[in-house]
């Protein structure tokens, strides 16, 4: 019966929805047109939406030691959570293990070649003593009588020199003192005198004239707003009701104009009020600007008489000549270089001495040293054992949480696989023709989701003929019906190409090419 597009679509809308119908009426449409992730999502919520992965494992006495490397109390893909976290770990792991062979490489080349030799106990014995001996001799050379003595001789002189110069320092300052005590009292005085004008040039005057022009700005912009407010009117319209636009009664009206009146007096009471307060801080800041700069010039004057009476008292200080310029210092400081000149003869002889036996001495030292060095090489070596035998030990336990990692992830592979066939054997199990192929090998032996129907073997999209992918197709619409619930008619074009059909549990059209039919003609089949 002929009918109009929307009609149709609302009746098939009315059976189930557009994808579904397509799925029922198209032998093709499942299996070849549909996108592999929507069909295999489909497949799996309709034919095994219960596979649990604790039922899996439970149910396969091979993957049963999993128990002990999952989490058991959550639920989900707790095999593909264990998995993923423990390649983490392992990956981890991994690298501090590959990094130990570089570190006990380090600790093998760190370990020092000059080592203890069997000499070394007898000969740190014979040094010492030399040693002792060799000190010994410098210490008598240096401290001989004759240059004892006039080190001596020369510091009493130096202390002569500066007795001599402290008393002519203090002879020439007694007429100064109290003069001096007088200077420094007039310092005080003027330090004191020239911070405090000091500050008030510096923050008290520029603070007031900043607070000044503010003011001035402040009552300025008030007078402005007194005036616009003076010069303020009441407007006409405002007796107008501004709903219907008829006027005011009369009395309504007056209040108007009255309430206008009297926010206007306030504004310009309040105005004015602003603006006294805001004149009385401006002269007071004006009379505190007049005192300070008066104040700053009686100070400066002040200073100024200060610094007069300062100069008279420095004029008359007495200041005698420098104590080297004096006899008494020249006697003096003849007797030291006299002194120091025998001194230096007779340090160079020594001198000559002690460097022989100073050199004699840098020897023996030298193989001390080497011998110390050599004991705390020994050490180094066996902190460097003691680590290269830690990192070995680390290295082993290492391996052996790979190897258990392993062994989890092994298991986790087997669980994947069996996963796979666990879910492809529910949904096969649903199919009388079609098997479906819903996970893929891959090169590294793991697996990857995939959707794709066979027959015997044979890919639907691959090696099956016209009437093979056709009989897959019934079978599929079959199982979708029982599945779903829904059952529609269901159409096969170019029915002449095929022979044997895939009994459906529904009603089918098939259209044949027919050279003698020139109009459609239907025949129904009893």
């Amino acid at each position: 019966m002929p009918k109009l597009k929307k009609d149709y679509t609302a009746y098939v809308s009315g059976l189930c929805d557009d994808q579904t119908f397509a799925m029922l009426t198209d032998p093709d449409m499942f299996p070849g047109k549909m996108p592999w992730k929507d069909r295999r999502d489909f497949l799996i919520q309709s034919f095994a939406p219960d596979i649990d992965d604790l039922d899996i494992i439970k149910a396969h006495a091979g993957l049963q030691p999993l128990l002990h490397y999952v989490d058991t109390s959550v639920s989900g893909d707790m095999v593909g959570n264990y998995a993923a976290k423990t390649k983490y770990e392992r990956q981890r792991i991994q690298r501090e293990k590959d990094e130990i062979p570089g570190r006990i490489d380090e600790a093998e080349k760190a370990k020092p070649a000059d080592l203890p030799m069997p000499q070394d106990s007898k000969d740190i014995i014979r040094l010492q003593k030399q040693k002792i001996q060799l000190e010994s001799q410098i210490s008598a050379v240096r401290n001989g009588e004759a240059e004892a003595d006039l080190r001596r001789q020369i510091s009493e002189i130096q202390a002569q020199i500066a007795d001599a110069r402290a008393e002519y320092a203090r002879r020439g300052t007694v007429g100064s003192n109290g003069i001096e005590a007088q200077r420094a009292e007039i310092l005080g005085k003027i330090t004191q005198r020239e911070r405090s004008t000091d500050f008030t040039e510096k923050i008290t005057i520029p603070g007031l004239n900043e607070k000044i022009d503010r003011l001035n700005k402040e009552i300025e912009s008030l007078r402005k707003q007194w005036i616009d407010t003076d010069a303020q009117e009441f407007d006409p319209d405002n007796n107008i009701c501004p709903t219907c636009g008829q006027e005011y009664p009369p009395e309504k009206q007056k209040q108007i104009q009255g309430d206008f009146n009297d926010r206007k007096a306030m504004t310009l009471d309040r105005l004015e009020h602003e603006a006294t307060e805001k004149k009385d801080s401006l002269e007071k800041a004006q009379a505190e600007l007049a005192a300070k700069k008066q104040a700053t010039e009686q100070d400066k004057k002040a200073i100024a008489d200060l610094q007069a009476r300062l100069d008279k008292l420095t004029a008359q200080i007495v200041r005698p000549a420098p104590f080297e310029e004096t006899n008494e210092f020249f006697g003096l400081n003849k007797k030291l270089e006299a002194a120091q000149v025998q001194l230096k003869s007779i340090s160079e002889a020594s001198a000559q001495h002690v460097a022989m036996l100073q050199e004699q001495l840098s020897g023996i030292t030298e193989e001390l040293d080497s011998i110390q060095r050599r004991a705390l090489n020994k050490q180094i070596v066996e902190q460097q054992d003691f680590r290269i035998e830690e990192l070995k030990k680390k290295e082993s336990e290492l391996s052996l949480l790979l190897a258990t990692y392993d062994k989890g992830l092994a298991l986790a592979d087997r669980f994947v696989m069996q996963k796979a066939q666990d879910i492809e054997g529910k949904v096969n199990g649903a199919f009388h023709t079609v098997k479906w192929k819903l996970f893929g090998e891959q090169m590294n032996g793991g697996i990857q989701p995939c959707c794709e129907a066979t027959v015997h073997g044979q890919a639907y999209n691959g090696g099956l003929g016209t009437s093979e992918r056709l009989n897959a197709g019934l079978d599929i619409i079959n199982t979708l019906s029982r599945v779903l619930g829904i059952s529609v008619p269901l159409w096969i074009d170019n029915a002449e190409g095929v022979t044997d059909y895939e009994p459906v549990d529904t009603q089918v059209f098939r259209l044949y090419v027919s050279e003698t039919d020139e109009k459609l003609r239907v025949e129904a089949r009893a």
